[in-house]
């Protein structure tokens, strides 16, 4: 309740709210996850940025991404916005792309290594599907974080973010139960 009365009273000030979201957006340097300002000890704040600058940098994405020569991007992080993934879609060539927290966007990225760390030894990265093969989840044993992961190979649509984040919620009690972390 004191966080959205806060959220509240900063929507008053709008010399202070633009000065947070100029901090927000510029609080990922190489792609680390953007962070809320330090008063918000709960991210709500930095959930409300995240979904209140998403349509806008999401149509930025659809129209500057298809620009850029990706063939070199190796990067894990978002080479439009610099945001982390937040989820992955398995082409039907079996490439992995990877789909940005903040602007939606997707990039290229070895199908195996574990794109918050960039471990690549096979052995260290655990893999399931969900029941119906839709999805998929890779498991880093070198950091303990996981990304879920639309499997295109089986379906005759591409990945809906917003669906798709949903849809794998067993997928994220699985993992948290193996002790992965988001």
């Amino acid at each position: 309740q004191d966080s959205i009365v806060r959220l509240q009273a900063l929507a008053r000030e709008p010399e202070r709210f633009l000065t947070i979201v100029r901090e927000w957006y510029g609080a990922a340097p190489g792609g680390a996850t953007p962070g809320a300002a330090p008063a918000d000890p709960t991210g709500l704040l930095d959930q409300v940025l995240t979904l209140a600058m998403r349509p806008f940098l999401a149509r930025c994405a659809q129209s500057l991404l298809p620009q850029l020569d990706l063939r070199a991007w190796t990067t894990p992080h978002c080479p439009l916005c610099g945001g982390e993934a937040e989820f992955a879609a398995i082409t039907s060539a079996a490439d992995r792309l990877l789909l940005c927290s903040r602007c939606t966007g997707a990039w290229p990225y070895d199908p195996i290594a574990c794109p918050y760390c960039r471990n690549n030894n096979r052995a260290r990265i655990t893999s399931f599907e969900s029941r119906d093969g839709r999805y998929r989840l890779y498991g880093c044993d070198s950091c303990r974080r996981y990304l879920k992961a639309f499997d295109g190979r089986r379906s005759t649509r591409g990945a809906l973010l917003a669906v798709d984040t949903i849809a794998t919620l067993p997928l994220d009690a699985a993992a948290i139960q193996r002790g992965y972390k988001s």
